[in-house]
């Protein structure tokens, strides 16, 4: 018995370890963003003590060198499992806010998650767009910015300047 329950966790480990950090490291820059913080609060609460668990569970790991005898593996199993769980509807949860942002502008279809996050997360800073302007509008590769505020002028791929008279 000893054994196999050894070997049953030694396969549980790393698969459930390696899932979980994928989808640590996919959300907790997410998580970083002020912007993104305010609108999905219950969100970023329960990615936080999520996270907050994982470290410790993580330092114990990493301060222990006998692992396998100070761990209780039922337990560690079945939060792992279930934060797995929590962190897929989050992750789901995510995509249905990015979805609303690109039903109010459709052009954001055009841009990666991540990409999109990284505009959302930098509202304060109306530059962000600026290296992936050339995917949302085909024929602007970027814009120019009077004081880091206001669009003067688009400019084509091919250097052609085109200015914005407000």
């Amino acid at each position: 018995f000893f054994f196999s329950s050894r070997r049953r966790h030694t396969r549980f480990l790393p698969v459930s370890w390696a899932r979980r950090c994928v989808q640590e490291t996919d959300l907790e820059p997410i998580f970083a963003s002020e912007d993104i913080r305010k609108k999905m609060p219950v969100e970023k609460s329960r990615f936080e003590s999520i996270d907050i668990s994982f470290r410790s569970t993580m330092d114990q790991a990493y301060s222990d060198p006998n692992l396998y005898d100070s761990l209780e593996w039922d337990k560690l199993k079945t939060e792992f499992d279930n934060h797995n769980k929590i962190l897929a509807d989050i992750q789901k949860k995510l995509n249905d806010y990015l979805e609303t942002k690109r039903k109010a502008f459709p052009r954001f279809y055009f841009l990666s998650d991540d990409e999109l996050i990284e505009i959302l997360s930098k509202t304060k800073d109306p530059t962000a767009v600026q290296k992936n302007m050339n995917k949302c509008f085909e024929a602007i590769s970027e814009v120019e910015f009077v004081n880091d505020e206001e669009v003067v002028a688009m400019i084509s791929s091919e250097k052609e300047l085109s200015l914005i008279h407000i």
